[in-house]
């Protein structure tokens, strides 16, 4: 049986396993066999297509195998996508832009299919009543912006986490013209990764000053982003903690450094935020 890939394309970024994960499936198949089937569809012109388990097929090729088991099933294009899709959400660690276009997808699935969800709060709600229970629907909806993002190094910066989800998603409402700018102008390919320029940081604040700036018509230009850390310095004070009237109203924190406070409060404005 001739066995070909899903195609790439927005909707379908997932790669090959490498390092780790790869060393890992590679030691269960050859201790254990394949386990799981694949999942196939039959093609018009003949041999099927891999809408699951092309990581199965890929070491199972490295180490030998002629025949792989697999389910045929028969699904069109966004029964496939969706299947797709579902699976790798399933069983994952998934990048933040991977993410981004499952959920997409899904959306764009249901209003083909005549289910209503035209605001950006009953996208990220929808989306999760089908195919996500571990993220809140606002969650879903910064997710989902980031497929706004029409620079490839900007999505890159948000899964390597040089850039912040909010960040990422304030930027996403700027013009296409305007990504560009911003992402020439902060980042830069060396060694085949994406990384800062010398002596720039996209922070959280400046992505909202920026989207500001978009949203009152005001032109965007290098001279703009020049400016940028001088207005975020006046506009944006420093927060100092008061480790001693913390630890009073908190004692459960007394034998906690400054470093680890911060740290805690980080996490707890993220995973409110994130409930939002």
């Amino acid at each position: 049986m001739q066995l070909e890939d899903f195609p790439s394309g927005p909707y379908n970024r997932y790669k090959i396993y490498g390092g780790d994960q790869r060393d890992e499936l590679r030691e269960s198949i050859r201790n254990h066999g394949i386990l799981v089937p694949l999942i196939v569809r039959p093609l018009a012109g003949g041999g099927y297509q891999i809408i699951a388990g092309k990581n199965r097929r890929s070491v199972a090729e490295e180490l030998g195998y002629t025949s792989v088991p697999c389910i045929i099933r028969e699904l069109d294009d966004d029964e496939a996508l969706m299947q797709l899709n579902i699976t790798n959400l399933q069983h994952r660690q998934l990048l933040p832009s991977e993410k981004a276009y499952a959920y997409r997808l899904e959306v764009e699935v249901r209003n083909r299919q005549g289910l209503k969800s035209s605001t950006c709060g009953q996208l990220g709600h929808k989306s999760r009543n089908l195919i996500s229970t571990k993220e809140s629907g606002r969650q879903i909806q910064r997710l989902i912006r980031l497929t706004y993002l029409t620079e490839e190094f900007l999505l890159d910066a948000v899964d390597t986490k040089l850039l912040s989800l909010g960040a990422g998603e304030m930027i996403s409402f700027l013009s296409a013209q305007e990504q560009r700018l911003v992402s020439q102008y902060f980042f830069e390919q060396k060694g085949g990764e994406v990384k800062y320029r010398q002596g720039r940081r996209l922070s959280i604040k400046n992505a909202h000053m920026l989207r500001e700036l978009h949203d009152s018509g005001t032109s965007i230009d290098e001279l703009t982003l020049d400016s940028l850390r001088e207005k975020t310095s006046t506009r944006y004070r420093k927060l100092q903690l008061n480790m001693t009237e913390i630890r009073r109203q908190w004692p459960e924190l007394a034998g906690m450094t400054e470093k680890e406070v911060t740290a805690l409060i980080k996490d707890a404005l993220e995973a409110y935020f994130a409930s939002k």
